[in-house]
């Protein structure tokens, strides 16, 4: 799941971002067993990926927008633990 949320985590804010992940997750089935029960970890593992990108970047701070990116990915993680209910 941690490929596909690494695939998948440049296009979120695409306004055809579900037709992507469909189209990316149907593409992934064609080639491998992936199942409901896997797929339903895949906004953990978006989320995860998220918090990756903070550290990776945070270790960077030389590189061109790095911490503009730092932010957006925490806004980012931070809504998706809201919808987890991992926030108050």
């Amino acid at each position: 799941m941690f490929d596909v949320a690494t695939a998948l985590i440049k296009n979120r804010s695409e306004p055809e971002y579900d037709s992507i992940q469909r189209s990316l997750i149907a593409g992934y089935r064609s080639e491998r067993v992936l199942t409901d029960e896997a797929l339903a970890m895949l906004p953990l593992f978006t989320m995860l990926r998220h918090l990756t990108y903070i550290g990776w970047f945070a270790e960077r701070p030389e590189l061109p927008g790095a911490t503009l990116r730092i932010t957006r990915f925490a806004d980012e993680s931070l809504a998706m633990a809201a919808d987890f209910g991992f926030t108050s």
